[in-house]
């Protein structure tokens, strides 16, 4: 005689029948969501949608874009001494960085502008990038 009761959620604006299965558990899946929440409120627990605006996700807001004095100084005395290395190469040498990182062109395009053949140029660019890590790595 218990199963002749009915039971229904709201889906969409709608009230619709659903089994008495289905029943339960959406109410159990609410009640959990619920002590959860709870639970949370009670430790001083915050979720980062409690931050949502209709212009900006809360998650958005808590991002650090500030920039550190210190890591600032070290990137720019590696800039810095990056530079010097470069400048102390043959010129030859500065003109293959400068074609293939500057300039963005291809290995076979810079070989061609400096009349290499392109598998000196690739072993070229391999020692210079290679002879640069050592001097800024010592």
């Amino acid at each position: 005689m218990a199963e002749d009761k009915s039971y229904y959620l709201y889906a969409f604006g709608q009230r619709v029948e659903v089994k008495k299965a289905v029943y339960c558990t959406y109410h159990q899946m609410l009640r959990r969501e619920r002590y959860l929440e709870e639970r949370d409120q009670k430790k001083g627990r915050i979720l980062y949608s409690d931050w949502d605006t209709p212009t900006a996700v809360g998650e958005e807001m808590l991002q650090d874009h500030q920039v550190w004095v210190e890591e600032q100084a070290i990137k720019n005395i590696l800039l810095e001494q990056l530079w010097k290395e470069i400048a102390r190469l043959p010129r030859q040498d500065q003109e293959i960085l400068h074609l293939l990182f500057w300039e963005g062109l291809s290995e076979r395009q810079a070989a061609e502008c400096l009349g290499l053949p392109r598998m000196t140029l690739n072993y070229s660019k391999h020692r210079i990038l290679k002879h640069i890590y050592k001097k800024l790595t010592q």
